[in-house]
Parts: C-alpha cells; structure tokens; sequence
C-alpha cells in the first residue's frame, strides 16, 4: 500500500515536508520553511493540509499542546513520546532509519541531503543494574530537518487503522508499474494533484477565493 506523508514540525524553525513510501523506498520532496508566527503558519497550513488529510496523507505534527494538529486534522507525535514497547518513539526512528538506509531505500530531494544525515553518535545506550537499558540522546544536536526526517521514516512503520486515510488507502490500492522511482512519485503526485485542481476549478465557478501561489502536492 502507497502511503503518502505530510511531517511538519513546529518546535525550533517552523517547517515541513512531504513524501512518499512505496513499495519499501521512501522519497522525500524538498523541505518548505513555514511562517514563524502561529497565525501565519495555521493560515498557510490551513490551505493545504486538511485537503490532503482528506486525500489520504499521513500528517504528522511535532508540538507539545497538539492545538495545530487538531486544527489542521493532522496527529500530534513528538520524538520524545513513548512507542508501543516504552522505547523513546526516537530509539525506533533512528532504528528504521539505519534499516531503511543500508537498504539504499531513502531517496533525498535533489539538493540538501546532508540536511537529513543522522548522525550515529545521536543515542548512547546503557544499561542500568537491572539490565534496563538508559537511552542517552544528544537532543540539542538535532535540527529541524533530523526531526523531519526521523519522524518521516516512524512514520512508515504505522497506520491508524480507524481512519478514512487508512481506509481509503486499503479501498484504492492499486498496483504500480515497476518504473522509475521518481516517475512513481510524480505519478501518485500528479494524480492528487487532478483531484485539487478539479475541486478548484468548481470553487472558482461558485465564488470561492483560492490562492493561486499555492502548490499542493
């Protein structure tokens, strides 16, 4: 099943970005720096987001109240959040990340791909008396573009089974010609990018103002 994911994170410079997971490759569009202020930012993100939560992205949002979140239909995860198991939700990321990355399956925008290196020294591991390990994480070598990408790849590993995204996805599920990856991601792209351009195109004959700078992906 394709999954298409939205990861904003709002917790140092304001920022987002999209990708795709397909067939085990994971494609990340080039990250989009958004407004800093909160007002600016939920205006911006208003435009697009509840479109594609809509459309079948998975939208996940870095902050601590999960108000922006809520707002934008999106769901509130932090890296420093427990996972099903009681490892930091950051343990498993690095994990997936260093899976997905000796499998040459993470395909980096054509520029900044360093942005996205994840750095081996991030989490120390010890063991207590008990034998329980003690995770040690440098947190404040982490960068906006680290928590996209770390929260990008845990996303992969999870579907909310209850929603419509989920639903639909398992609804249309159609399989994909083995072309390039790049063809594959502009394929699924282009295709919801028909959807929005049809839905505003009928906006535009009833009166409804839609920013023409917008590009949804």
């Amino acid at each position: 099943m394709i999954q298409r994911i939205a990861v904003i994170s709002t917790m140092k410079k304001p920022v987002m970005v999209r990708a795709v997971f397909n067939n085990g490759d994971l494609i990340l569009e080039d990250r989009k720096i958004l407004p800093p202020k909160r007002k600016a930012m939920l205006d911006e993100l208003s435009k697009d987001i509840p479109k594609m939560v809509k459309a079948g992205f998975k939208v996940l949002v870095d902050e601590i109240s999960g108000e922006i979140a809520q707002y934008i239909g999106g769901l509130r995860l932090r890296l420093s959040d427990k996972h099903h198991d009681g490892r930091p939700v950051i343990v498993v990321a690095v994990d997936r990340y260093n899976e997905l990355k000796r499998q040459g399956s993470i395909i980096y925008p054509p520029r900044g791909k360093n942005l996205y290196e994840i750095s081996q020294s991030l989490i120390d591991v010890e063991f207590n008396p008990a034998g329980e390990p003690v995770y040690r994480v440098d947190w404040e070598s982490l960068t906006p573009e680290h928590i996209l990408m770390l929260l990008v790849v845990y996303s992969t590993m999870f579907n909310n089974v209850a929603s419509d995204a989920y639903i639909n996805a398992m609804q249309s599920a159609a399989a994909d010609e083995p072309s390039s990856l790049f063809t594959s991601f502009l394929n699924i792209i282009s295709a919801y990018d028909k959807k929005i351009e049809n839905e505003t195109t009928k906006s535009a004959l009833t009166g409804t103002r839609i920013d023409e700078n917008t590009v949804i992906l």
